[in-house]
């Protein structure tokens, strides 16, 4: 099961810098995650 909601639900908690260094990786794990269930 894909685990981006989970991941989204911890960006939200964490400060302005951090929510901006992790909204990249986050787009990345969103698109490798709906490459997955794609597949």
């Amino acid at each position: 099961m894909c685990t981006c909601g989970k991941v989204t639900e911890l960006a939200n908690q964490l400060d302005a810098m951090q929510r901006d260094f992790l909204t990249k990786i986050l787009n990345l794990v969103t698109v490798a995650c709906v490459t997955m269930s794609d597949a």
